[in-house]
């Protein structure tokens, strides 16, 4: 770590209960610097079978002929103290910072594929799953910093992965925090009524 002591980050709570009248929400996730650095957090949702499938015209009928699945995540949103071209390339390419830098499990790096992530990201995001643009990591003052995660109301429930980097130029200091999702009350038993 060069001497630098990694960013203290908390979150304004850990576990959010899904009830019946659940409309969305928001967690605070805030933290300090030692010293002045870039801020970049990267929030996942469990990881989920998708697929994608491209329609073919099939006798005048549209129909689902070639389909790609991935493991992805079921949720995923950045914020960013600037804006994440101007943080490096190969950072961004290491950790994942931005939706177009998603490593799908299962995903072979041939261009033909190519088409079915972008369509996966293009209807995630039409979900407000995934999001469009980098949300705002505000700095007050020089050391401590915050930003709002906006859970929408179709919110996936399960652990969610937070990882906050603290960037020096060319190098990246990570902080890591867990954030859970749940159905609780009446919600929680008709899911597990579904499930069994």
């Amino acid at each position: 770590s060069l001497g630098h002591a990694a960013a203290i980050v908390d979150l304004s709570q850990h576990n959010v209960s899904i009830t019946t009248g659940f409309a969305g929400g928001e967690v605070l996730l805030f933290g300090a610097v030692e010293d002045p650095a870039d801020i970049v957090v990267v929030v996942e949702g469990p990881a989920e079978k998708q697929t994608v499938w491209r329609k073919s015209r099939v006798g005048g009928i549209w129909l689902n002929r070639t389909g790609e699945s991935f493991a992805a995540p079921s949720f995923y949103h950045v914020a960013s103290s600037r804006p994440l071209s101007e943080i490096p390339e190969a950072l961004r390419r290491r950790y994942r910072m931005g939706d177009d830098q998603l490593r799908l499990e299962g995903e072979p790096p041939i261009p033909a594929r190519a088409a079915f992530v972008a369509a996966l990201v293009r209807l995630k995001r039409a979900q407000g799953l995934y999001g469009a643009e980098p949300g705002k990591v505000e700095f007050l003052g020089s050391r401590l910093f915050r930003t709002t995660l906006i859970l929408p109301d179709n919110v996936p429930i399960g652990r969610y992965r937070i990882e906050v980097y603290e960037v020096h130029g060319e190098r990246a200091e990570q902080t890591s925090l867990d954030l859970q999702i749940e159905k609780t009350g009446f919600e929680a038993g008709v899911f597990d009524l579904a499930q069994t």
